[in-house]
């Protein structure tokens, strides 16, 4: 996943230039300010930073390092505007127009930011900063490329017995693609087979976009001639930082079924626990389906360490909808999933669920995929 901060020091390289001319007290101030920004302590270094600004307005240099830390709070159009100011007071200054370039590069204005490049290439070709720039402006332009991300199959077997005492064996298989269509931006494309006595093929997509903080995204399915599954759904959704180590999750889904309409309401946290533990608990709110409201839940632990062996565990009860209608469905789940290398991933989960009324089923899904230019 690619971040903007990345460039981050190099904005804080150029706010460290020192400028000529200004009292002592002044230059440790600036230097506290700097010292405070290569800490990660933006708040200070902006509240150093605004009362120096207030007292010398006309400061193009304070300025410049104003800007850098509007910049690293990711406050984007507050530094474009003070980076502005500093331009209009000193046009010539090349350290002012490389930092105007970086700010301009992280707002995904890559013309502009190539333009204001090119200004100081002109004049001083090899002036310091230049060639890392020039490296990033390449390196985004890659971003901004359409790129394969990853590619997953899997496959489901299945023994459902019903309530008549009867049994079936159900498969099915699953195949995914993604494609990375921005520096923020992502879609994930699905097709999903499961074989009972009629076999439903669902179709379906999902596209992501960061924000600061998370994610939001959308999404939406059909199935043609389905039998069991939805003939068609779109989905909404978003997932924010609230707190360190916690993440809200809200999801909003609508489902039309051949006998009935349903719409779902998930919302729910993930927290870290530490030491490569997180916990996700959610509320499952089912309004339609031939009830007026319904309502369940699903908690899951995962143990996710970087590029070793993981394992996740589940449970849940909630209302769930096929064509006999809506029936409370209670499962546990639990699996592995196995890094092999040069970003290839194994999974394996095996789950037990029971609808009521209806039947209860256990299964296996085992499945590869394969992730580019980025681990699990």
């Amino acid at each position: 996943m690619i971040n903007r901060f990345n460039l981050c020091p190099l904005l804080i390289a150029f706010a460290a230039v020192p400028a000529p001319g200004h009292a002592q007290t002044t230059d440790e101030q600036k230097t506290a300010a700097q010292e405070a920004l290569r800490a990660g302590e933006i708040d200070d270094a902006l509240s150093i930073l605004k009362q120096l600004s207030s007292q010398s307005s006309q400061d193009a240099d304070l300025l410049r390092r104003l800007a850098t830390a509007y910049a690293a709070k990711d406050d984007l159009q507050e530094a474009q505007r003070v980076i502005d100011r500093a331009l209009a007071l000193a046009p010539n200054d090349h350290d002012i127009q490389l930092a105007r370039a970086n700010i301009l590069l992280w707002q995904d204005n890559v013309a502009a930011a190539e333009a204001q490049i090119e200004i100081v290439a002109m004049v001083v070709p090899d002036y310091p900063g230049l060639a890392t720039l020039r490296t990033a402006l390449v390196n985004r332009r890659a971003e901004n490329k359409i790129s394969l991300t990853g590619v997953s199959i899997s496959h489901l077997l299945s023994r459902a017995t019903f309530k008549q005492g009867t049994s079936q064996t159900w498969s099915g298989w699953q195949a995914a693609v993604g494609f990375s269509t921005g520096r923020a931006t992502g879609v994930t494309f699905l097709a999903d087979r499961e074989e009972r006595l009629a076999a439903d093929t669902r179709l379906s997509g999902r596209l992501d976009h960061r924000i600061k903080g998370g994610i939001v995204y959308l999404a939406g399915s059909i199935t043609p001639n389905s039998d069991f599954r939805e003939s068609w759904s779109v989905s909404v959704g978003a997932e924010r930082q609230i707190f360190s180590g916690t993440v809200l999750l809200i999801d909003s889904r609508y489902a039309s079924y051949r006998n009935s309409d349903v719409s779902v309401l998930q919302t729910g946290v993930r927290h870290s626990l530490g030491n490569d533990f997180l916990l996700t608990a959610r509320a499952i709110n089912l309004f339609g389906g031939g009830e007026t409201y319904r309502i369940g839940g699903a908690v899951r632990i995962d143990y996710a360490p970087e590029q070793k062996p993981g394992y996740f565990a589940s449970a849940a009860s909630y209302p769930d909808v096929e064509l006999d209608g809506t029936r409370q469905l209670r499962g546990a789940a639990v699996g592995a999933i196995v890094p092999l290398g040069d970003g290839v991933t194994f999974r394996a989960t095996a789950e037990y669920e029971n609808r009521r009324a209806s039947y209860s089923r256990k299964a296996v899904t085992i499945g590869i995929g394969w992730r580019f230019g980025q681990t699990r």
